[in-house]
């Protein structure tokens, strides 16, 4: 089956079998009549809330940048395509705040009604086969409350697209608008903002790629922060354009070890970040501790060798650009893409979680051996860091070989 571009949202970041069907069903019909009436109350609210005073000729920048439900998920692209972020080059549609994107431009209320009524007739016969065959809790609400504020999308980008030709679309994912963005043969740019999960079915599907197909919205570009996200991902028939952010590898370095807090305390392990911290004080190292911009736990006021550690406090600095100030030998962490970021720079990344944590599982990229492990690779950093007794290369080059 292959998955029109009207619809490609409903089955964003799932597996699929490559001989997918959906049957149409009588209750689809039913279902359909439910949408409607909800997607026309919908569209209403969101006609009423625009402003009557709005210039329909409004100067619209060629880069449309999308804020999600989290608001860090988009910041690469101040980090890697709009560093000095300048205003007069972006416009940012916050895609679940109606009361915002809303007043980008004003659209006529036909044309909404439109659009919707043009995609709810290609979902109408297969909502019901599709709502038994995917199983998903909560699928139809899902996709009711979706509808609608996917037409909105389509009318919005199709006016902002005939006042500058020139759009590009920056997201970390956002796969409604995005999908409403390619419909329209915009450019758009899907700027991973941390690792790549599998999709929730993994466990129960045990997918392989000569079987399944992985389904995105066709971004025009996909960003990765490694290479093996991006392979997996074209195995999986993904056919978007897969780059992988760029780095260049530190050559001095600090005896120096950041340390990067997950932003709570659930999945850290007090015990073992002050063993760390006091193995690494011992043999002369500044230690560091890195807050996570959202950080809700205690850990940075409960640690019992605080004082000898330098805490760091700032949300607006990535873990790259924190990794390439310091300059330090080594980067430690939990599950945490800040991992991966470190190796890319160059420097010894140490994973202290533990190796059954089923997180590992979630991520497409091999954390396991592309890090030292603390639990299982402890007595080969102390060996290191008393003796260096190899070189911070190529220990580097190992994990780098390692898939």
């Amino acid at each position: 089956m292959i998955v029109s571009k009207r619809i490609d949202w409903i089955f964003a970041n799932s597996y699929l079998k490559k001989n997918f069907s959906i049957p149409n069903s009588k209750t689809g019909y039913l279902l359909s009549v439910v949408i409607f009436l909800y997607g026309i109350i919908k569209i209403t609210q969101v006609y009423l809330l625009q402003d009557k005073n709005q210039n329909k000729h409004k100067r619209i920048p060629d880069h449309i940048v999308i804020e999600s439900a989290a608001p860090h998920m988009h910041l690469n692209y101040f980090r890697y395509f709009n560093t000095q972020k300048r205003n007069t080059e972006y416009l940012k549609i916050e895609c679940f705040n109606k009361k915002q994107y809303s007043c980008i431009l004003r659209l006529s209320y036909i044309s909404i009604f439109k659009e919707f009524c043009i995609t709810l007739k290609e979902i109408a016969p297969i909502i019901g086969g599709l709502s038994a065959k995917l199983k998903k809790k909560g699928f139809i609400k899902e996709v009711a409350s979706s509808l609608p504020v996917f037409a909105y999308f389509v009318c919005l980008l199709r006016a902002m697209k005939k006042n500058n030709s020139n759009l590009k679309l920056f997201s970390g994912g956002a796969p409604l608008i995005s999908s409403a963005a390619i419909l329209l043969d915009i450019e758009t740019y899907y700027l991973t903002h941390g690792f790549i999960n599998k999709p929730t079915q993994r466990d129960k599907l045990n997918p392989k790629s000569s079987n399944y197909l992985l389904v995105y919205p066709n971004y025009t570009y996909i960003y990765t922060y490694s290479k093996e996200e991006g392979e997996y991902l074209k195995l999986f028939g993904i056919c978007s354009s897969i780059r992988n952010f760029p780095y260049k590898k530190l050559i001095n370095f600090q005896r120096k070890v950041i340390i990067f807090l997950n932003y709570t305390d659930d999945n850290m392990d007090q015990k073992i970040l002050e063993d760390l911290i006091h193995i690494f004080h011992q043999n002369y190292y500044e230690v560091i501790i890195k807050i996570h911009p959202t950080y809700m736990g205690n850990f940075d006021k409960n640690l019992a060798f605080r004082d000898l550690v330098r805490f760091e406090n700032s949300p607006d600095s990535s873990a790259d650009s924190f990794i390439r100030k310091e300059q330090p030998e080594f980067a430690c962490g939990w599950i945490s893409t800040t991992l991966c970021e470190a190796l890319n720079l160059g420097v010894i990344p140490i994973c202290l979680s533990n190796k059954d944590d089923p997180l590992f599982d979630e991520i497409l990229y091999p954390l396991k051996k592309k890090s030292l492990m603390w639990h299982d690779d402890k007595e080969i950093i102390k060996n290191f860091i008393e003796n260096k007794n190899q070189n911070i290369h190529s220990i580097v080059k190992k994990l780098d070989l390692k898939n």
